[in-house]
């Protein structure tokens, strides 16, 4: 199979609640207005990116309960190719695989010589564990073979024990008012990688990210609002008409 990117990782199951008056108390009832169950983690990356235009397979394992029959008949109504597990790197050509977590091993190792022999940019998320700092042996081995890493500022901060962090290739935050903002960071980094996957600079893979996250935020869960590149397009002609702030 050939696609754009090939989209390694797990599934959750997000249960969303909406219209809350507060936070949940103990001993106390606290009754929303909306919900939502939807699949999330590598799925939310998934789909942003198929519905940004590219063409995207996703390799993760489902089992015989109920909650993957509900995840895959979200992928067949969504359209994402799903190849089967790590066999999907042998009988898979992509131009990027993104990996939406940290990982490093022998699994790794032995992913990253397949992932070179086929010319494929290799992309990471953050997700990273508390204890991992880049003194860490693994985190040591691993960053040399990355194309892009992407933590958030929080992980960016663990890693490196810095408090200022480099703003140089900062862009501003969409302005929008949420309905939700669960999986905006997988919204994040798919629309990272779209762009990066057109040949644009850093600071407007970005400006995509932002955008793409922003918008995510609109709907229910990482994928209850569509997000295409066209809208993209027209956010960014809007943000230069209008001019610095």
């Amino acid at each position: 199979m050939r696609c754009d990117v090939l989209v390694v990782g797990d599934y959750s199951i997000d249960l969303i609640f909406a219209g809350l008056p507060g936070l949940p108390e103990s001993g106390r009832e606290v009754i929303g207005n909306q919900f939502a169950q939807l699949p999330g983690e590598s799925y939310t990356s998934a789909v942003a990116m198929h519905r940004l235009g590219l063409r995207v397979g996703w390799a993760a394992d489902f089992g015989y309960d109920d909650l993957s029959a509900l995840a895959l008949r979200y992928v067949r109504a969504e359209g994402p190719a799903r190849p089967a597990g790590f066999k999907a790197l042998i009988t898979t050509t992509a131009r990027a695989l993104y990996v939406p977590g940290f990982y490093s091993g022998v699994l790794f190792d032995a992913a990253r010589l397949l992932v070179r022999a086929k010319r494929m940019q290799l992309i990471m998320d953050g997700n990273l564990t508390a204890d991992l700092t880049l003194e860490s042996p693994g985190l040591r081995k691993t960053l040399p073979y990355l194309d892009v890493f992407m933590p958030n500022a929080l992980e960016a901060r663990h890693l490196t024990g810095q408090d200022d962090l480099e703003q140089a290739a900062r862009q501003p935050a969409l302005p929008v008012t949420p309905v939700d903002t669960t999986g905006a960071g997988d919204c994040f980094s798919a629309g990272f990688v779209k762009a990066r996957l057109m040949g644009r600079s850093v600071a407007e893979c970005l400006r995509w990210a932002n955008i793409v996250g922003g918008l995510s935020t609109l709907g229910l869960g990482g994928t209850g609002r569509c997000v295409t590149a066209e809208e993209v397009a027209r956010c960014i002609d809007d943000q230069e008409n209008e001019g610095p702030a």
